[in-house]
């Protein structure tokens, strides 16, 4: 915003009681503060405006590390959590399969005992029904011997 000479030699006028022309050396000197104070704002706008951009541009680098190392971070987590599950679970598969051939182990024993108790049922079965013809067949000798005796006697 340029200066307002108008203003200043108004308010120099009240507050001095003073008249400055429009020439005046000191309004030369306001003149000229005003550009250099310009010359120099610009110049700070530029190096600010250059500082800005450096200071953008390196943010942008250190996020761009940070993301990269948040990343391998995040693929380390990631990777180390699926090793522990993955243990974790062969682990408990490995457990379930010892439980479970321990139980099938049990029941093909109690299977082989029950198999082994009707093979001998069936062995004494078997020797009970050979018992029972052998006496079936000694009954029928003697019951034929018997009737041979009683038809000799009977002949007599």
């Amino acid at each position: 915003m340029p200066v307002d000479f108008e203003t200043i030699r108004k308010d120099i006028a009240i507050k001095h009681n003073v008249l400055l022309g429009k020439d005046d050396p000191i309004l030369v000197t306001v003149s000229l503060n005003e550009m250099v104070l310009s010359h120099y704002l610009d110049l700070l706008s530029e190096v600010y405006a250059d500082h800005s951009r450096t200071l953008i541009h390196s943010f942008q680098a250190h996020n761009e590390q940070a993301l990269i190392a948040a990343t391998k971070t995040a693929e380390k987590v990631v990777t180390q959590a699926t090793e522990h599950v993955t243990k974790e679970i062969k682990k408990a598969v490995q457990e379930a399969v010892s439980e479970a051939h321990a139980v099938a182990l049990k029941q093909a024993a109690s299977l082989n005992d029950d198999l082994k108790r009707q093979i001998n049922d069936q062995v004494a079965t078997g020797s009970e029904t050979r018992t029972a013809r052998n006496i079936a067949i000694v009954a029928a000798v003697v019951a034929v011997i018997a009737t041979l005796f009683a038809v000799f006697l009977a002949m007599k």
